[in-house]
């Protein structure tokens, strides 16, 4: 993580000092185009403003990154959140029905069962009684 980091600071302070150096190139240019010669100190003071300009510009940029990845994390764990739901959801529907089908097909089977025993018994008795 440290190397990571180390890495990513040096290259972000790479970017800064050739920004810098660009807008400290153009405005030595603008004061050269003017007819004005620019001292070291208004160069410096120049380049220093820009480079803090470009330190927060930059700040703010991982301030909206971070939150970026903030939402979309939260956003995606919402999904998956209610996916998860939904198909818990549909499953205990549907072991709730089959369930109920058993339990049906039970009773019915049953009522048959006994209505088949109770004929049985009614015709044994009719021929028996018949003799």
């Amino acid at each position: 993580m440290t190397a990571k980091r180390s890495r990513n600071t040096t290259k972000r302070t790479y970017i800064h000092t050739k920004i810098w150096a660009q807008l400290s190139r153009y405005w030595f240019l603008d004061l050269k185009e003017e007819g004005q010669r620019g001292s070291d100190i208004e160069i410096i003071t120049c380049a220093w403003v820009a480079r803090e300009a470009i330190t927060d510009i930059s700040s703010i940029a991982v301030v909206v990154v971070v939150v970026v990845k903030v939402v979309v994390t939260l956003v995606v764990v919402t999904v998956v959140v209610v996916v998860v739901v939904v198909v818990v959801v549909l499953v205990v529907v549907i072991v709730v029905v089959v369930v109920v089908l058993v339990v049906v097909i039970v009773v019915v089977l049953v009522i048959v069962v006994v209505l088949v025993i109770v004929v049985v018994v009614v015709v044994v008795v009719v021929v028996v009684e018949m003799k």
